[in-house]
C-alpha cells in the first residue's frame, strides 16, 4: 500500500470509528463516512466489500490497540487471583466506552457478533488458560478442569443470549449503561451467590 493510500485508509478508519461511536452503526451511511474522511465512496469499497466489514475491522482494530497493554499488565501482576480480577474489570470498563446505540446495533447484526466472538475467543482462551493454571499451581484457585473453564470463560458472550437479555429495558438501562450490566454479570461469575465455596457441602 502506497503512502498516499495508507493515509486515506487511516483517515477512513479514524472517521468511521468516530461516526460509529457517535451515531451508531445503522444510522451512519457509507456516503457520510466517505464525506467525513474526505474520500470517495468507491475508495471505501476498494478496502471493504460492505459497511458491515468496515465496522468489523473498526472494532477489531480497537481491540488490538487495547490488547498489548492488557498483556503487559497481566504479566506484571504476580497474583493469579488479582489477574482474574483485572481481566473481569476489563470487560466492565470496555463496555462503559461503547454507546448503547452502537451496542444495540452490533447485537442486531449477527455476522458482526460472530466475527467479534471468534476474534475474542482466539485471544482470550490462551490468556485464561495461563492464568487459571498459575492460580491452581499457586493454590489461589481450587483445582478444576482448566480446559473446560478456559473455553467457558472465553465463550461467555456466546453462552449468554445478549440479544434477548438486552431486549429487556431493565437490563439495558440507558441511565446506568452497559457497564452496569456487565459488572453485575461478572460479579456473579466471580463470587456466585454465597461468596465462597462451602467446604462442608
Amino acid at each position: 500500500m502506497s503512502t498516499q493510500s495508507m493515509k486515506k485508509y487511516n483517515r477512513l478508519m479514524e472517521k468511521a470509528e468516530e461516526l460509529f461511536f457517535t451515531m451508531g452503526y445503522k444510522r451512519v451511511t457509507i456516503d457520510e463516512i466517505a464525506a467525513a474522511a474526505g474520500i470517495s465512496k468507491m475508495t471505501i469499497y476498494k478496502y471493504f466489500p460492505s459497511k458491515e466489514d468496515l465496522l468489523i475491522e473498526v472494532l477489531i482494530q480497537i481491540s488490538e490497540r487495547a490488547l498489548q497493554p492488557i498483556m503487559e499488565k497481566v504479566d506484571e501482576i504476580v497474583s493469579p487471583a488479582e489477574k482474574i480480577e483485572y481481566i473481569f474489570s476489563l470487560g466492565t470498563n470496555a463496555a462503559r466506552t461503547i454507546p448503547v446505540v452502537l451496542y444495540r446495533d452490533i447485537l442486531e447484526t449477527p455476522r458482526v457478533v460472530e466475527k467479534l466472538q471468534d476474534y475474542k475467543k482466539n485471544h482470550m482462551f490462551s490468556i485464561w488458560n495461563k492464568i487459571l493454571q498459575e492460580g491452581i499451581d499457586q493454590g489461589e484457585i481450587r483445582p478444576f478442569d482448566i480446559e473446560f473453564m478456559s473455553h467457558f470463560l472465553s465463550d461467555m458472550a456466546v453462552h449468554l443470549d445478549w440479544t434477548k437479555l438486552l431486549s429487556n429495558s431493565f437490563y439495558l438501562n440507558e441511565e446506568k449503561g452497559i457497564g452496569w450490566l456487565i459488572e453485575n454479570i461478572y460479579d456473579f461469575f466471580k463470587y456466585g451467590l454465597l461468596g465462597k465455596k462451602n467446604d462442608k457441602a
